[in-house]
């Protein structure tokens, strides 16, 4: 009778084992599910307009995609923000509903990356940010020529006419007054000039345009605006280039190069700006 009792208790302290591992696995289970995960990387940041470039720490890359084009980003990179499709990031209003976990189906209208020219490294020091707030903003001022800077933007491809196109509607257009003068062909380029013109009637600032085109492959099309200050024996240079990568559909502007000599690398830069995109694409 002893040993049936024996039995008895025993099969139910076994049972209630049992229920209890259950219960403890599903606690377990409950907390691993619910509980809030640690990040490989910190918690992306909450920008806003106008802020200086990220750096210094390992932070979780922005992501989104173009077209079909999807991409992660490191944070440093971006510059100033990413523009997600809808969305003006210098609206205010219209940057608070921004999304708030973006992932890679999230569309992207548009986004920049600021490099140094020299080695088309972004911001990623302290001393790097000093070279660009050296320059202010915008950097029309003059550089020198180990801190150059210039921005590279990237959209989709939604145009619809080539780099010739771009051309011809320059060449035939009323602007500027005087149109255009064929020059000799420099660093694989045709070469057009505008003719001088005073900015605004007695004005001191004397502008005029200068055009540069691929008319082999028909690929990249540059603008440069020079002005020129009499008064103050000052010369400004502003440049861009515009070309695009077709097997990714996307379009390139390069922007604020301000010195037309650097046009000479115009390979060169597009070939760096292209390897630092794809850089960026998830397979």
């Amino acid at each position: 009778m002893m040993g049936i009792k024996k039995l008895l208790l025993w099969k139910g302290v076994c049972g209630l084992s049992f229920f209890l591992i259950l219960g403890i696995l599903g606690v377990v289970w409950s907390i691993q599910k619910y509980a809030k995960v640690e990040p490989k990387c910190s918690v992306p940041l909450v920008q806003t307009p106008n802020v200086a470039p990220y750096f210094g720490k390992k932070s979780c890359p922005v992501v989104g995609r173009i077209g079909s084009v999807k991409l992660e980003i490191p944070p440093y990179y971006v510059s100033p923000l990413m523009a997600y499709k809808g969305v003006d990031i210098w609206d205010p209003q219209s940057f608070k509903n921004r999304p708030k976990h973006p992932t890679l189906d999230t569309e992207i209208d548009n986004f920049a990356i600021r490099l140094r020219l020299t080695n088309f490294k972004p911001v990623e020091s302290e001393k790097d940010l000093q070279d660009v707030l050296k320059i202010g903003a915008q950097g029309y001022l003059k550089q020198p020529k180990d801190n150059r800077w210039f921005y590279a933007e990237f959209r989709k491809n939604n145009q619809k006419y080539t780099r010739k196109d771009q051309l011809n509607i320059w060449l035939n257009s009323n602007e500027p007054p005087g149109g255009f003068v064929r020059l000799n062909n420099i660093w694989g380029l045709e070469h057009y000039t505008s003719r001088p013109r005073a900015m605004w009637t007695g004005s001191n600032l004397v502008e005029r345009d200068e055009i540069f085109y691929d008319a082999e492959n028909n690929s990249t099309f540059i603008l440069c605006r020079i002005v020129d200050n009499s008064a103050l024996a000052i010369e400004t240079t502003w440049c861009e280039i515009d070309y695009s990568i077709p097997d990714l559909n996307v379009f390139v502007n390069a922007d604020q190069i301000n010195y037309i000599d650097e046009i000479s690398r115009w390979k060169e830069i597009e070939e760096n700006v292209n390897k630092i995109f794809r850089s960026f694409v998830v397979n």
